[in-house]
């Protein structure tokens, strides 16, 4: 037992001892003022539970006395202290409870400052960001994409750091900062790094299906990446300043949307070989091996003017095949 309440006096009087010092400590800087109300709002909640420890102590030491159980000395002296320390860390306890509506303001003075330094910084990053190498169509795009990526890193930055700021307001019940205009920088940065990724993927995903069999394309697929790409070329117009890149990516996307009524009359199951032929002499193009149909094919010999031809046969095609049906039955 003796080994116990020598264990537990000695954390008792260190964690008081170390809430005194905490406690007493003048805060300066704006965090610093964040660590001292924060800890001044956990020791109120600690403080009884540690009095509550304390007695159990003392209970422990009363029945060694109780039954002469060999005790150190020193523990002893050292135990005569507890109560001391703890009523010292209670006492800076209810000095510093007494002082925080004064810290709680000097906390808002500072903070006050760092939100305008804070401003101040996203407003140069809102100026550095209006580079119209960002919407230039003949940009660099490596350079875009660093400058891009640096601009975005710089926000990203400012963004936690203004979270982190409301919080502190709304754990300390002050009024909470709205930062709007750092939302505006960010929402506008996004929307360019949308325009240069949309870019990118959009001639990458093309040549992937431009370049494939035409008969293993699939329309669904391809009809769901189209509209994507449509509600990004949606948020672009609505978002951004005009500029030049955006009607590139939209010229894109509704070349291809223009085309894909004839994708999927092309990519009708129910076309047999006699309709392929007709379409084929319609086209002028007759697939081998060496040179299979797809999609690339179909756009560099020009078969979408051809729309209302194969619409008809691809039609044909079906109100034969479910009249084959009926017929089966």
């Amino acid at each position: 037992m003796p080994k116990i309440a020598k264990a537990k006096t000695d954390a008792l009087k260190a964690e008081a001892q170390d809430a005194t010092v905490k406690l007493e400590t003048k805060p300066e800087a704006t965090l610093d003022f964040v660590d001292s109300l924060t800890f001044l709002d956990e020791i109120q909640e600690r403080i009884d539970p540690l009095e509550q420890e304390a007695e159990v102590v003392r209970q422990m030491y009363e029945l060694i006395e109780q039954y002469k159980v060999p005790c150190p000395p020193e523990d002893i002296v050292s135990y005569s202290s507890l109560t001391t320390t703890l009523n010292g860390c209670r006492n800076a306890m209810d000095k510093s409870l007494t002082e925080r509506d004064a810290y709680v303001t000097k906390f808002v003075t500072l903070l006050d400052k760092d939100i305008e330094i804070l401003t101040q910084e996203v407003r140069q990053i809102k100026q550095d960001s209006q580079n119209p190498l960002l919407l230039d169509p003949s940009a660099d795009k490596d350079k875009v994409k660093l400058l891009l990526d640096d601009y975005l890193k710089k926000i990203d930055l400012q963004q936690r750091t203004s979270t982190e700021y409301r919080l502190y307001q709304k754990n300390f019940k002050v009024e909470v900062t709205k930062f709007d205009e750092l939302e505006e920088v960010y929402g506008e940065l996004k929307l360019k790094e949308l325009l240069w990724n949309s870019l990118n993927e959009w001639d990458t995903m093309l040549e992937e299906f431009q370049t494939m069999d035409f008969n293993k394309l699939d329309h669904e697929q391809l009809t769901g990446i189209v509209n994507k790409y449509g509600k990004n070329v949606y948020q672009l117009e609505r978002g951004l300043p005009p500029n030049q890149s955006v009607p590139i990516l939209k010229e894109k996307v509704e070349s291809l949307r223009s085309k894909l009524p004839t994708i999927t009359n092309l990519r009708n199951p129910n076309l047999r070989r006699r309709h392929w032929d007709v379409i084929e002499d319609l086209i002028k193009f007759h697939p081998t091996v060496e040179e299979p149909l797809s999609l690339g094919k179909l756009i560099d010999i020009n078969a979408f003017q051809h729309e209302e031809r194969v619409q008809e046969i691809s039609g044909q095609a079906s109100s034969e095949a479910s009249l084959e049906g009926i017929l089966k039955r």
